[in-house]
């Protein structure tokens, strides 16, 4: 935010665009003067002056950009500006006041090839609020108009949109928060709508199984008769006053806890099961044993009747004999 101890112009992007234009021009007029002595001496038999020595770049090459980019770097380290820049009575000056050749040196040579990649970095002088490229952001430089200074009516007016700027962020900003604070309280109200909480969904494991569908056992008897339900749940079941938690807590330990609960509880219907079934066959067993001994001594107990019937009937004979 400029305050009114920066009542400084910066330059945009167009005013900067033409400075560029010139100094360019008179760069690359000033160099071509000076590598022209090795273009005269290439053509009379030097050839080793226009071999490629880096890449598809010859020694006249690259002594024509040192002295193209020693244009800018001298210019603007002693002078804070350019001729081009000084057509339009601009300037170059650092955020926090400081000096230094390096900052300049990397201004203009690695800075101005970053903001040169598809010339986003310069573009960017036209969206910040300094009217910075990429270099300027880097080496903390600015372009301004040099010896014009804003008024206080000017300072005042600037102040004010950027405090309405502010103003307006910091509400849409706290509208957000309390719009995201009004959804997780309905959907808190909407889980706790009863006083406590229920399973409203039946608890996964890891494996993406579900763990609160009933469990049979070997016999085909059901083992669970209801979902398996959370604690609060479980709690509430019980007649316990248990206040619900704005999220229900269901991570892989406690679905595994729960699956480990139906599988012993499932192990003990099984053997609950085969107890009963092997009861049920001992019974029946014993019934099919004591069958036969009863049939055997009924029959005994006939066979015993008719003997005693047949000697009642010889004693009446012998007696009608006598």
């Amino acid at each position: 935010m400029q305050t009114r101890s920066d009542s400084n112009i910066y330059a945009g992007f167009f005013v900067r665009f033409a400075a560029y234009l010139a100094d360019s021009i008179i760069a690359s007029i000033l160099s071509l003067t000076l590598v022209s002595p090795l273009y005269a001496a290439k053509a009379a038999g030097m050839d080793f002056l226009g071999k490629n020595i880096l890449f598809n770049f010859t020694i006249i090459n690259i002594i024509s950009y040192l002295l193209f980019v020693a244009y800018f770097v001298l210019l603007t380290y002693f002078g804070h500006s350019t001729p081009g820049k000084k057509i339009f009575r601009l300037e170059v000056i650092t955020e926090d006041g400081s000096w230094n050749f390096i900052n300049i040196l990397y201004r203009e040579t690695i800075g101005r090839f970053l903001s040169g990649l598809m010339n986003i970095g310069y573009l960017a002088i036209i969206v910040t609020e300094k009217k910075q490229g990429f270099h300027d952001k880097l080496c903390d430089t600015c372009v301004i108009y040099k010896g014009a200074v804003l008024s206080e009516d000017e300072i005042l007016k600037k102040e004010a949109a950027e405090q309405r700027r502010k103003a307006a962020a910091e509400a849409a900003e706290m509208r957000r928060q309390n719009a995201m604070a009004m959804a997780a309280q309905n959907a808190a109200h909407m889980q706790n709508s009863n006083g406590t909480q229920t399973a409203t969904a039946p608890i996964q494991n890891g494996n993406g199984i579900q763990a609160a569908t009933p469990i049979q056992n070997g016999n085909g008897i059901q083992a669970a008769t209801a979902p398996i339900q959370n604690g609060n749940a479980a709690a509430a079941m019980q007649g316990q006053n248990v206040t619900a938690a704005p999220e229900a807590v269901q991570n892989q330990d406690a679905a595994e806890a729960i699956q480990n609960a139906a599988e012993v509880q499932a192990t003990a219907n099984d053997a609950e099961a085969t107890e009963a079934v092997q009861n049920d066959n001992g019974a029946q067993a014993t019934e099919n044993e004591a069958t036969p001994a009863e049939a055997k001594s009924d029959e005994a107990g006939s066979d015993k009747v008719d003997s005693n019937e047949s000697n009642s009937d010889e004693g009446n004979s012998d007696e009608k004999k006598d």
